[in-house]
């Protein structure tokens, strides 16, 4: 396979640089700074290094040291040996894998059908392969969290009592659960990865017509109830 591309980058600090490669066993790299040649040469070994991070090459050794091509104007060139990613396994390639493998989530969503006794589980499950999709569409394939997954499941199993929530899941990936009852009372709960959550109510202030109760902090899911018990959510929260 062919490969060839151009990387270019430009700093007012650190100067420009330009690299054009190929398949070849060696690659010509001309450095132009702006500043010292030692500058130069730290630079562009840091900017190499750059392209190996964004999965363009692999950097194996140097063959040459800098030369001074054009002194004038401070030009310099190093002489490299690179491989490409595709020719062996690629850190990144295997890293984009484990982020769409959505096999844990599917196993977790059978075994609460298989294994569940709420009336809505059905219904839940549905929503939850509905977002397993609505998530790889809006973020490059990838999967939410299955530990959030697993700690909104567990809360769900522990609190029978709990009507069927509205279901969405955040940017970085955890579930989002909300009992709402028009626009004043609202119980939010965000599964993290780390079996906490954050959780939010809202509600009319008894005291004070037109002002409104808020509650909101973070616990594990096993203390979410207790921590909201004051603010009566069981009200529009619960069958």
């Amino acid at each position: 396979m062919t490969h060839a591309a151009t990387a270019d980058y430009m700093s007012p600090r650190v100067g420009f640089f330009s690299h054009d490669y190929s398949t070849d066993a060696t690659t010509n790299l001309d450095v132009k700074p702006a500043t010292a040649a030692s500058v130069a040469k730290s630079t562009a070994i840091v900017n190499i290094a750059r392209l190996c991070a964004q999965g363009s090459m692999a950097l194996t050794r140097l063959v040459a040291p800098s030369i001074a091509t054009q002194p004038s104007a401070r030009t310099y060139q190093l002489v490299f040996q690179h491989a490409f990613f595709d020719s062996f396994p690629s850190a990144f390639a295997e890293l984009d894998a484990m982020r769409s493998d959505d096999t844990e989530i599917q196993g977790l969503i059978s075994n609460f059908i298989a294994a569940s006794d709420l009336p809505f589980k059905a219904r839940l499950a549905t929503r939850l392969s509905e977002l397993v999709e609505a998530y790889r569409e809006d973020f490059e394939g990838r999967v939410f969290s299955a530990d959030s997954l697993r700690s909104l499941l567990e809360f769900l199993e522990s609190s029978p009592q709990l009507k069927y929530p509205t279901l969405t899941v955040t940017p970085n990936g955890c579930l989002y659960a909300s009992w709402k009852q028009g626009r004043d009372h609202i119980f939010s709960i965000q599964f993290l990865e780390t079996y906490e959550a954050r959780f939010v109510v809202l509600r009319p202030n008894p005291r004070h017509a037109g002002r409104v109760l808020q509650l909101s902090g973070k616990t594990t899911t096993d203390g979410i109830l207790e921590a909201v018990s004051t603010y009566s959510v069981s009200d529009w929260a619960f069958a």
